[in-house]
């Protein structure tokens, strides 16, 4: 008997603990204990946190927060990623021929580095404008993220225009102006970078049509694009060949990142319905207008391409500097046990081009160094203790302390 009431009591504790605890396991897309949801407020919590255009790595970087600024939540994505609100020195860049200027202009004054206080105005013109993301300390544009529609008025933001392509007899540069983000764009950073600070009534429900919160990574904003008029009296079978068309592009340009649009398939089906047409005038005016539509398309495919092309020519010049940097390295004379840092090694929050990176502690308990450790580097076994570290250092001013490319790690005694 009181073996079996002892029994129900252990049970009554057991279930009583249980329901106590109910609702309180973090979420499975939030880091530590945090549960974040869409309208709160938080505040940067590391030294430096990257925001950028899409939550995967890799991804473009859009600018960083220092510690202290405060952002606003705007959803969660899965992987540790946030949707926030777009920042206040958040740029994009549009192509100068999309745009009609207002009567201001664009002066040549000095331009500062951040954007004016009153930028000036701007009218998408003609067919619509390719929208790119924007670093405030890179000199080119970035990948493509969104397009306006004509008509939509956009600020200017007071930086000076860059210059985009080749420049020769057949294809003079390209210019871009800055502009402030359209009002419906997202921006992300990592959870793990923010402490929270509570709850806002949001402001706005228009972010919504930039990303899903189920979907990871979030869908791609359909290309806004206005629908062609065809003209009345198109005979049945081509109207129906046009809608297939419209059906297919649509498929293309909503599916696909702007640098893999092909249309080689679309072009030669509207040429062979032209050839059919003969002289109808209604039939060469419908597909005279979707032929005007592939050109326009084209182009931007072949700017996103040039533009992957001249970031990977960038990073294969780097990776040869460093190659011969290394080798230079390697045959100079140096001290059999030379080290450019000593310290302790410990996974930081810090990314460098979607590698993590190490913080190097010091024997003060500070960060002393952080560590871009190359792939194929073996570090498992040392890092619970002093390390000796070998490679280039140089002063990073977003990390405030030396940044190390390292090419040595091992272990190093107490008495070093």
């Amino acid at each position: 008997m009181i073996g079996s009431r002892l029994r129900e009591v252990v049970v009554l504790v057991l279930l009583l603990a249980n329901f106590g605890q109910a609702g309180t396991e973090p979420g499975a897309d939030s880091p530590g204990s945090t549960r974040w949801e869409r309208g709160m407020s938080a505040r940067v919590g590391v030294d430096s946190l990257e925001v950028w255009d899409a939550p995967r790595q890799p991804a473009y970087e859009v600018g960083r927060f220092a510690k202290g600024d405060r952002v606003r939540i705007r959803g969660v994505v899965r992987g540790g990623w946030l949707a926030i609100e777009r920042p206040s020195w958040a740029i994009c860049w549009v192509e100068r021929g999309s745009l009609e200027l207002g009567e201001e202009g664009v002066g040549d004054q000095d331009h500062r580095h951040e954007p004016a206080a009153s930028p000036l105005t701007a009218w998408v013109k003609g067919d619509g404008a390719v929208v790119r993301s924007g670093n405030p300390r890179a000199r080119l544009p970035g990948p493509p993220r969104t397009r306006l529609e004509a008509g939509t008025m956009t600020r200017l933001v007071d930086r000076p225009p860059v210059g985009m392509g080749r420049a020769d007899a057949k294809r003079a540069q390209s210019n871009w102006l800055a502009i402030a983000p359209p009002d419906d764009l997202v921006y992300f950073v990592r959870a793990a970078g923010l402490e929270p600070l509570g709850r806002e009534k949001p402001r706005d429900e228009a972010v919504r049509v930039m990303y899903r919160p189920d979907d990871d990574p979030p869908r791609r904003p359909a290309v806004a694009a206005k629908p062609i008029v065809d003209p009345p009296g198109l005979p049945a079978e081509v109207a129906a060949e046009l809608k297939s068309l419209d059906r297919d592009h649509r498929a293309v340009v909503s599916q696909r990142e702007v640098a893999a649009w092909r249309f080689e398939a679309e072009r030669a089906r509207s040429q062979a319905i032209l050839k059919r047409a003969g002289d109808d005038p209604r039939v060469r005016e419908a597909v005279s207008a979707r032929l005007a539509r592939l050109e326009r398309d084209e182009r931007s495919a072949a700017a996103a391409r040039e533009v992957e092309a001249t970031l990977a020519h960038m990073r294969r010049l780097d990776g040869e500097v460093d190659a011969a940097e290394r080798k230079l390295a390697a045959s100079a004379p140096k001290p059999a046990r030379g080290y450019t840092a000593i310290g302790f090694m410990k996974p930081s929050n810090q990314f460098l081009e979607g590698r993590k990176l190490y913080a190097l502690i010091g024997t003060d308990g500070k960060t002393t160094a952080f560590l871009d450790i190359p792939p194929g580097l073996e570090i498992e076994p040392i890092t619970a203790g002093r390390v000796g570290v070998r490679g280039r250092s140089r002063f990073d001013e977003d990390l405030s302390v030396p940044l190390i490319t390292v090419r040595e790690l091992e272990p190093v005694a107490r008495g070093r």
